[in-house]
């Protein structure tokens, strides 16, 4: 009973410290304090009497009744609602106990142990592997057959039964980026050749609409699915290339180009016309595919709220040196007046934790190795049990932390992508942010 009453006492303390957190002049608009024994048709509308609620059940709870366990539970999940609470865009109406809770007021963000539902809410191509080709989008006139070229593969394994020892990623791109590549696979030198040519102002498919003169020089950029090889995801961007430069003799016949390029438009893959090459490599991929506008709001439109929530959060985190300067970086990039340099910083920012967990995991693979070796008959019993035992048991406590990371570097930006409306890619944005950083 001593240690319940600590831990209460503890749990008040907290209950406070968050609460004075809060906004003067917040709206809290009829919070509901059930948590607290209060009937909910008590309701809370501002600070002081959300303090004075705090305040009475925790005298309540020292009255001696027996159930400060289940108090204690209950007041931590309302202490976990108070911490994600949106204080600023609840609608200013009452809620009764009478009435069913207002939808416009129950959270649709995924929680990140449900993170694979990113993954199925991505619309993906059919694999490469064993596809027919669509002779429907092949021969359909209106779309545009553009070279493919794929920056990254999956990021698991295969499957996706376990997690990567350690992540190789590649720069993210956005929109308006600058992204230099070192080209060597004599397939994409070819395609290089191919753009530069004559022959890219004829389709290669008789009756396939020719490219105009402006995405003569222009390929697309997939996003690969996380741990199925050979799947893109339906949205992908469009490159544009700037520089081309021959460096076979400087290197030695390591890379044959390096070549600029500018991230321009996105664009929705329909089809890949020769999907039998992505096996045999012998030539690029092509797709039949149609360029969106990606037409941005101005920061003071549709980028409003993704402002109002990087300097709400700012205020939360304000004592937080490592989350204060994430969100100034975040704030400096959306006064570019788009979301891609704040989607760009994101990511980046995700890839480093990722990398601090992976080495964190990685030492403690070693550590338990060397325990290992003292115990193993032969060097082959020892690698067996590292890849197979230690990894997995080293892994275990970040499981959940490290796969929601990973899935979200993997879906973002082509889930940001299939939004299309600004309005809607600015509130999955604001979604992603608000959950990482309040949970």
């Amino acid at each position: 009973m001593e240690k319940q009453k600590v831990l209460v006492r503890t749990l008040y303390r907290k209950l406070l410290t968050e609460t004075r957190r809060i906004p003067p002049n917040a709206s809290l608009t009829r919070l509901d304090l059930s948590v607290f024994d209060f009937p909910a048709h008590h309701g809370v509308e501002d600070r002081d009497t959300l303090l004075s609620a705090i305040r009475t059940a925790f005298r309540a709870s020292n009255q001696g009744d027996g159930d400060s366990k289940e108090r204690v539970q209950r007041a931590m999940e309302g202490l976990r609602s108070l911490h994600g609470l949106d204080f600023d865009s609840l609608p200013n109406k009452s809620i009764t106990s009478d009435k069913q809770e207002d939808p416009s007021l129950i959270s649709h963000i995924i929680p990140l142990t449900d993170s694979k539902q990113w993954l199925e809410k991505v619309r993906w191509l059919d694999p490469l592997s064993g596809t027919k080709v669509a002779t429907d989008d092949v021969n359909n006139e209106s779309l545009v057959e553009f070279p493919v070229f794929p920056l990254s593969g999956p990021l698991f394994p295969i499957d996706g039964k376990c997690l990567p020892i350690v992540s190789q990623f590649s720069d993210v791109p956005v929109a308006g980026m600058e992204i230099p590549l070192k080209i060597f696979e004599p397939r994409y030198r070819q395609m290089y050749n191919d753009l530069f040519s004559s022959r890219s102002s004829s389709s290669p498919t008789s009756g396939v609409r020719s490219p105009t003169p402006t995405l003569r020089k222009c390929f697309i950029v997939p996003f690969s699915h996380p741990y199925r090889s050979g799947q893109f995801a339906q949205y992908g961007w469009l490159y544009e290339i700037m520089q081309v430069q021959d460096v076979a003799d400087e290197t030695n016949g390591k890379f044959q180009l390096v070549c600029n390029h500018l991230v321009t438009k996105p664009v929705k893959i329909h089809c890949i016309v020769n999907p039998q090459d992505y096996e045999t490599r012998s030539t690029y991929l092509r797709a039949k595919a149609t360029v969106l506008d990606d037409e941005q709001p101005s920061a003071s439109d549709g980028l409003q709220p993704l402002d109002d929530l990087l300097r709400r959060l700012k205020y939360f985190h304000s004592k937080d040196p490592e989350k204060s300067l994430l969100l100034d970086r975040l704030l400096l990039a959306l006064a570019e007046g788009s979301i891609w340099p704040v989607t760009q910083i994101w990511i980046l920012n995700l890839q480093m934790q990722i990398l601090d967990l992976q080495v964190e995991i990685s030492n403690t693979i070693q550590i338990q190795a060397l325990k290992a070796l003292k115990t193993q008959a032969s060097t082959v019993e020892l690698q067996r049990n590292v890849s197979e035992e230690i990894v997995l048991l080293a892994q275990a406590p970040h499981k959940e932390t490290l796969e929601s990371m990973l899935m979200e570097v993997s879906t973002l930006v082509p889930l940001l992508l299939q939004d299309v409306s600004q309005e809607k890619q600015c509130q999955r944005l604001c979604e992603r942010i608000e959950e990482r950083l309040r949970l």
